[in-house]
């Protein structure tokens, strides 16, 4: 009988990052929020940034959904 397989979801994964392996989160939202703001001020729908990813921007919500590497 094969074995089930456990989901973790983004969620768990985020706070095990942050609790277990002492992973400071908020430092790397607040270096993201940086990073788009002048975007999200314009009401921009992505920001393609010098470290070579593209920032999927929500202008609705001036909130970052994904990110991407560009193309």
């Amino acid at each position: 009988m094969p074995k089930a397989t456990t989901i973790v979801t983004d969620h768990a994964l985020v706070r095990w990052l942050e609790r277990v392996k002492g992973v400071d989160v908020e430092a790397f939202r607040k270096e993201i929020a940086e990073t788009v703001a002048t975007g999200t001020s314009l009401g921009a729908t992505g920001v393609k940034a010098p470290d070579g990813f593209l920032y999927v921007l929500d202008p609705r919500r001036k909130s970052v959904i994904t990110v991407r590497p560009r193309k």
